[in-house]
C-alpha cells in the first residue's frame, strides 16, 4: 500500500507512526534513483515497518516502542538510503542511456526529412552555410553515444576511473544529447535566416520542436543526473 495514503493522518495523532514517518524521512532525503523507483522503495519500506510494528505490537509492546524497535531492526536510515541508492543510480542511469539512444535515430531521420524538404544542398567537399556546424555535432555524437552505451557497461570491461559511474556516463549523454539538439536548432536556424520560409518550412517546424521538447527534457535530465552524483559524493 502506498504510505502517503495511510500515514499522514496517522502520523498526527500516532506517535508510533511519527517515528515510521520520520525514519523513512531520512532514507528518502539520502535516496537517489528515479522517482517512481523511489517513491516504490519507500513504500515497500513502509509495509515492512508497519508489518514489524505491527508484529511487535501483538507481542505485547506499546505503539511507540514497537514502532522504536521496527526501525531499530531496520537499521540507520541513511545506511539504509545509501545502500540503496547503488541500485537506484544504475536504474537512472540505465533509463538516461536507453533514452538517449532511443532518441537519437528518431531525431536524425526528423532533421534528414527536414533538411531534405527545405531543399538544402548536400555537402560538397567544404562546410558552407548550413553545414557549418558539422564538425562540432560529429564530436558531440562521437561523445554521446559510447556515453549512453556505457550507462550499462558489459561486464568484465575495464573503463577509466572517471567513466565508471554509469550515472556520470548518464549526465555526459544527457549534456551532448542537449548540446547536439542546439546544434541543429542552431543549423536551421541560419538557414532560414539567410533564405527565409522555404515551402518545406512546415517538416523543419515539425524538426525544431522535436528537438526543442528533447533539449529542455535533456538538460532537466542532466541536472538531475548531477544533483544525484553530487549526493553521492557527499557521502
Amino acid at each position: 500500500m502506498a504510505r502517503d495514503e495511510l500515514s499522514a493522518d496517522r502520523a498526527r495523532s500516532d506517535p508510533g507512526e511519527r517515528v515510521l514517518c520520520a525514519w523513512l524521512d531520512e532514507v528518502e532525503a539520502s535516496l537517489v534513483g528515479p522517482s517512481r523507483w523511489r517513491a516504490g522503495v519507500l513504500d515497500e519500506l513502509y509495509d515492512g515497518l508497519r508489518e514489524a510494528s505491527t508484529q511487535r505490537e501483538h507481542d505485547g509492546l506499546g505503539p511507540l516502542d514497537a514502532a522504536e524497535g521496527a526501525v531499530s531492526e531496520f537499521g540507520d536510515p541513511r545506511a539504509v538510503g545509501a545502500g540503496l541508492s547503488r541500485e537506484g543510480a544504475a536504474v537512472l542511469a540505465a533509463r538516461v542511456g536507453a533514452g538517449v539512444l532511443a532518441s537519437g535515430p528518431v531525431a536524425a531521420a526528423v532533421w534528414v526529412t527536414a533538411f531534405a524538404a527545405l531543399a538544402v544542398p548536400l555537402l560538397r567537399g567544404h562546410l558552407a552555410g548550413v553545414w557549418w556546424a558539422m564538425p562540432t555535432l560529429a564530436v558531440v555524437l562521437a561523445v554521446v553515444i559510447p556515453a549512453a552505451m556505457l550507462t550499462r557497461p558489459p561486464s568484465g570491461l575495464r573503463l577509466p576511473a572517471r567513466l565508471r559511474s554509469p550515472l556520470t556516463c548518464a549526465r555526459t549523454a544527457a549534456v551532448g544529447c542537449a548540446a547536439a539538439d542546439a546544434l541543429m536548432l542552431g543549423m536551421v536556424g541560419v538557414w532560414v535566416a539567410e533564405h527565409g520560409p522555404e515551402p518545406g518550412w512546415g517538416l523543419a517546424a515539425a524538426a525544431v520542436a522535436f528537438s526543442t521538447v528533447r533539449l529542455i527534457i535533456a538538460v532537466r535530465v542532466a541536472r538531475s543526473c548531477s544533483r544525484a552524483v553530487a549526493r553521492l559524493l557527499a557521502r
